[in-house]
């Protein structure tokens, strides 16, 4: 009497692959992955190709906002202290040129110094003007332009950021 294996056990059955097969067709597995990976290689470089060209111009144009950003913030920053150093001071009427010349030396300084070369036509004007309540008021504005790094085949001029601040000094 023999006993049948039951149905479920493949490793019996007529149609099964031998040990031999299995490793042919797994060979031949991995020459089809390795086929697929080179296939696969060369789709990414095709797509890198056809996105490289948006990517750049994109790369750019953030990093042009950014030291956009960095000239305003860093104009907001020179104005307040060009504000403190008004703000501290009393200046008489009669050392009012000196005191703007020395105020807008001091704003183009500072701006210098943080942006050494990222600006162009940086401009810092003060005006100290007081009224017959002896209020001080001190006007400061500062103008610079910042020079693009991507200028879209001319479509896109250098940013002018323009800033100013009004300070009141009641006495």
């Amino acid at each position: 009497m023999t006993i049948k294996p039951p149905a479920w056990d493949r490793r019996i059955s007529p149609h099964h692959p031998s040990a031999s097969q299995r490793i042919c067709s797994a060979s031949q597995r991995l020459k089809q992955v390795a086929s697929n990976a080179k296939c696969r290689a060369g789709a990414a470089a095709i797509e890198l190709a056809l996105l490289l060209p948006c990517l750049i111009p994109l790369g750019l144009a953030v990093i042009d906002c950014t030291r956009i950003l960095h000239v305003a913030l860093s104009v907001s920053v020179a104005l307040q202290t060009g504000a403190d150093a008004v703000a501290t001071k009393g200046y008489a009427q009669d050392q009012v040129v000196r005191a703007q010349d020395e105020i807008e030396f001091l704003l183009e300084e500072s701006l210098r110094a943080i942006l050494p070369s990222t600006v162009s036509d940086l401009q810092a004007k003060v005006s100290i003007a007081k009224s017959p309540k002896e209020t001080q008021i001190s006007q400061l504005n500062i103008s610079c332009r910042v020079p693009l790094i991507f200028t879209w085949g001319g479509l896109a001029k250098d940013p002018l950021i323009n800033n100013s601040l009004t300070v009141r000094r009641h006495r």
